[in-house]
């Protein structure tokens, strides 16, 4: 246990240089996420289309009398609703919501990253800036889904547990608690980890220790209670369809982590951040940040990566790491001048060493945006091919129609029809098959429920590239009683949005 009076954070006061360092990272930010908002994801009209059915009176559905938890934001989704109660268009009202968040993060890394060097200086002000220059936060402010909001939760809750302040620093970690356990599942085990923290690092009956635990506790049990009343299970089905902990799944998980290693210039940063050890003072809030960058870790592993451009998973972490790795080498900076004398020297070994090894990220983001961009702005990518289909099926379907497919969140949205998942996100039969994230599939049990339409989506070479495409394409049943009706191109990645019709 470690005393409080050594545990309180210092006076935040930071210079001139620091707080323009501030606000040229805000402006960069709020610049850098307006270019990436065009270009929104599927999942987002899920959590819409849940936000819809509760404003309309019909409940937390996807499809109308079907009570399956096929999201895994629950805030998130009462953000949506509350939207369109407001008489707003969800989708900006949830960018804003989420550039909000990410200014947020900007401000609680720069106070985090104060905390770890104990006094506010200039060199502190650059973690904000790092997040506003690369393109993880920016991005994943601006999808439509609740990233941003989860990282602004998780740098409160270590933020305002992690020293022995109370007040309104105190509330900080208590709200960012709240947010984590009803944002994400695994917002639940992450939240614990400051509150435990917290009461290990300050004793059993200290306030904020106390509160911190009965937030937690209460918000989960909440939450838990709720969802099996509701819904009749303790996890999302989306946990169920997701996390298999397979053999396979946790290697993608290795391999993802690597690639975000790679991509974000994070070899430098981990190398940055454990510098603090060298620095006692900075050891237990140190300690705090890398449980929760473990935990983190073994949930990415768990899930076996993330298909998103941009390392969506690694998002609630990165200002950890940024905020860790801007206060360790601001504190190696000042020890080596100490001993060399040689302040300029210093700074460039060490200011270089951090741009070559974010140059990765520069170029990761070049070739997303070379890739993915221009048919995003041009309205080429596959959620407006999925806009179209939806529209279509609205168009030459009878309200009554079901239709089969695997990614359901646009084509359930614009269409209004019931949807049945073919990677099993609203399908707990699917769902709890075996194998790992995005390889479930059933085609019998998806042709037992008699859609009126099935889509498929297959590469310019007649190939399919998702799982459950294949095994239906492949299965004689299907072939004998549907036909290709319409196509819709996918400009983006060359493929085709094929929509079949009951014969």
């Amino acid at each position: 246990m470690f005393s409080p009076s050594a545990n309180q954070p210092a006076p935040f006061r930071p210079s001139i240089t620091a707080w323009i360092i501030f606000a040229l990272a805000v402006v960069l930010f709020l610049a850098h996420a307006q270019y990436y908002r065009p270009w929104v994801e599927d999942d987002t009209y899920i959590s819409l289309q849940y936000a819809r059915h509760l404003v309309q009176g019909q409940g937390l559905v996807f499809n109308p009398g079907e009570k399956v938890e096929g999201f895994s934001n629950p805030s998130w989704v009462l953000l949506g609703a509350l939207a369109m109660v407001l008489k707003q268009d969800p989708l900006a009202f949830l960018q804003v919501v989420g550039m909000l968040c990410g200014l947020v993060v900007l401000w609680l890394s720069w106070r985090l990253a104060t905390d770890l060097m104990d006094r506010p200086t200039a060199v502190t002000a650059l973690a904000p800036l790092v997040l506003a220059l690369t393109p993880m936060l920016p991005r994943h402010s601006v999808t439509g889904l609740e990233t941003a909001l989860f990282t602004a939760g998780l740098l409160a809750a270590v933020f305002g547990l992690g020293r022995g302040a109370s007040g309104a620093r105190l509330v900080w970690g208590l709200a960012g608690l709240v947010v984590l356990v009803t944002t994400r599942p695994e917002g639940m085990a992450l939240a614990l980890v400051p509150a435990l923290w917290r009461w290990w690092a300050h004793g059993r009956q200290e306030r904020g220790a106390v509160l911190a635990i009965l937030t937690a506790g209460a918000t989960a049990v909440a939450l838990l209670a709720a969802r099996w009343l509701y819904f009749g299970d303790w996890v999302p089905n989306t946990f169920h369809a997701k996390v298999s902990a397979s053999p396979r799944g946790v290697f993608e998980g290795v391999l993802y982590t690597v690639d975000f290693l790679r991509d974000s210039g994070g070899g430098a940063l981990v190398l940055f951040f454990l510098a603090l050890l060298l620095f006692r003072d900075s050891r237990r809030l140190l300690s705090l940040l890398a449980v929760t960058v473990g935990l983190m870790v073994l949930v990415v592993l768990a899930a076996g990566g993330d298909w998103m451009h941009l390392y969506r998973f690694y998002v609630p972490i990165y200002p950890l790491l940024v905020a860790g790795a801007t206060a360790g080498a601001g504190r190696l900076h000042g020890a080596l001048v100490g001993h060399l004398h040689r302040p300029l020297l210093v700074a460039g070994v060490l200011g270089a060493g951090a741009l070559m090894a974010l140059l990765n990220t520069y170029k990761e983001e070049k070739e997303t945006v070379r890739r993915v961009m221009p048919h995003v702005l041009a309205g080429h990518h596959l959620v407006d091919a999925y806009r179209e289909t939806g529209l279509w099926l609205r168009e030459n379907s009878a309200p009554e129609d079901r239709v089969a497919v695997s990614d359901i969140g646009m084509i359930g949205y614009a269409g209004e029809r019931a949807v049945v998942d073919m990677f099993g996100l609203i399908d707990p039969h699917i769902a709890r098959a075996a194998g790992r994230q995005h390889f479930k599939s059933d085609p019998a049990h998806v042709l037992a429920r008699d859609p009126r339409f099935v889509v498929l989506v297959r590469d310019a070479a007649g190939g399919y590239l998702r799982v459950p495409d294949m095994a239906m394409a492949a299965t004689p049943e299907f072939a004998a009683r549907y036909a290709l009706v319409r196509s819709f191109r996918v400009e983006y990645s060359d493929e085709w949005v094929d929509v079949y019709r009951r014969k």
